[in-house]
């Protein structure tokens, strides 16, 4: 590599191939961390299971916008929102179901749901691991 052309191909590629390992190492990252969860803090830690329809519907996924990649791990049920921040359920007895107004003493009720947070914890619990996993995929790209 002598001439400024070839080097400049060369750092497009490392960029183009960096950007490729971060992205498949962000992947197996997040796809660990929603195994994690499922296996540790909704299997009792923080939730017991009752279906198991929070855990099965927890999913990893990563985007890429050019340059930069971006991982998530959430949970695709009605109520998990509800579980990880916490909140207050508003209900209606069967006589009112029917009904669209709430009427207290008529009928209606309220479910107080404590903040269970399972989802940010292991988050905050793995960022440490996830870091060193991407500058591993990082290091091994610039060393070959």
């Amino acid at each position: 590599m002598n001439t400024p052309a070839e080097l400049a191909d060369r750092l497009t590629g490392l960029k183009d191939t960096a950007g490729d390992a971060v992205e498949a190492a962000l992947d197996r990252a997040m796809q660990d961390l929603a195994a994690s969860i499922a296996a540790n803090e909704l299997s009792g830690q923080v939730l017991n299971a009752r279906t198991g329809a929070l855990r099965a519907s927890l999913e990893g996924a990563t985007l890429r916008d050019g340059v930069q990649s971006s991982g998530t791990v959430s949970a695709g049920t009605p109520y998990a929102a509800i579980h990880e921040y916490g909140g207050i359920i508003n209900r209606f007895s069967r006589a009112q179901a029917g009904r669209r107004t709430l009427r207290p003493g008529k009928g209606e009720y309220r479910i107080v749901e404590p903040e269970q947070a399972y989802l940010r914890p292991a988050q905050d619990a793995a960022s440490d691991t996830v870091i060193a996993q991407l500058a591993t995929a990082v290091t091994e790209v610039f060393n070959a």
